[in-house]
């Protein structure tokens, strides 16, 4: 049980015996309840507001991620960064259009996943914790499972353009 100290500087709580009124001590919950429901509305928008973020972020790195790909690739093909599979390591030439063709689907990507992105986490601005965690785990789930099956268009694409030798 909390406890909470009023101050009756005018005197208008007070009655003449010195006690509150019912009036008084209804009036003073009803205020301390408002007061701790908006503060936890407040706390909840901060939740919110950072699972939001969180959810941006992968469509933000593929639209980043996408435009470095796209047009600052790595010059030399390598073991360490870049799009790294058979078909694209195979020579220069399928190195650069993997590259070229995987950042900009990825910028694409990006950009169409932010959209539902933040229409999913709309209707839940005044949501539960756990609701609020719920939608974000769907969504994230959704983004990695797009980033991850990116590499099909991108495998099909260097299939059709270039010789199947791998």
């Amino acid at each position: 049980m909390k406890t909470l100290f009023v101050s009756d500087l005018d005197g208008t709580l007070l009655r003449s015996d010195e006690t509150l009124s019912q009036f008084s001590i209804d009036t003073i919950n009803k205020l301390t309840e408002r007061i701790t429901l908006e503060r936890k509305g407040a706390d909840l928008m901060g939740i919110w507001i950072i699972m939001l973020l969180t959810n941006l972020l992968i469509p933000v790195i593929m639209i980043f991620a996408g435009y470095m790909m796209y047009k600052h690739p790595p010059n030399k093909i390598n073991g360490i960064y870049g799009y790294r599979t058979r078909r694209s390591m195979k020579n220069d030439e399928t190195w650069k259009f993997a590259h070229d063709y995987c950042g900009r689907l990825w910028i694409k990507l990006g950009f169409v996943l932010i959209i539902p992105t933040i229409i999913a986490m709309l209707p839940f601005v005044h949501g539960s914790v756990k609701n609020i965690a719920i939608v974000t785990l769907i969504a994230q789930f959704i983004q990695v499972l797009v980033l991850i099956l990116s590499v099909i268009p991108v495998e099909s694409a260097l299939k059709k353009n270039f010789e199947d030798d791998v």
